[in-house]
């Protein structure tokens, strides 16, 4: 009498017709969740980097610039000079670009730039940023005439 250790194929067969119902019914779920938490990550991160860039401002007495480079990239760097350009001298605080299927699809500062004083007040005008997702989610982020700055979902 032999004994046989193992599964049937008839088991094998519902166990992964089990795990593909379940797969169908989650993915799509993570995938828009994962979306959503890119969009959300971007702004967060351009957040902080608008804080950055004002506290330096106050730090250093001097003009700092946010430089919108593109729909996908920015620079922040010290502007001693108040040209709001990237010149010799001027020190490059932070070169970054949004995640993969983020992109900035609103940008309301003129020139598709922004400074703070050395108050950490925003030279010119207030302004909004807005951060798109390949799925759709919006995400503002929003520097008040004061230099607050703050995050708002779509």
């Amino acid at each position: 009498m032999s004994s046989n250790k193992g599964f049937t194929l008839l088991e094998l067969m519902v166990a992964i017709a089990i795990v593909a119902v379940m797969a169908t019914i989650t993915i799509p779920g993570w995938l828009s969740w994962r979306d959503s938490a890119k969009a959300r990550g971007a702004a967060n991160s351009l957040k902080a980097d608008f804080e950055r860039a004002k506290l330096r401002a106050v730090r250093e007495n001097s003009n700092v610039c946010v430089l919108f480079t593109g729909n996908t990239a920015y620079q922040i760097f010290t502007d001693p000079n108040e040209d709001s350009i990237l010149g010799a001298g001027e020190d490059t605080i932070a070169d970054r670009a949004l995640p993969d299927g983020v992109s900035i699809t609103g940008n309301t500062f003129s020139s598709s730039r922004m400074s703070f004083n050395a108050r950490g007040i925003p030279d010119g005008s207030a302004g909004t940023v807005t951060l798109t997702s390949a799925g759709g989610r919006r995400y503002e982020v929003v520097v008040s005439p004061f230099g607050r700055v703050r995050t708002e979902e779509d």
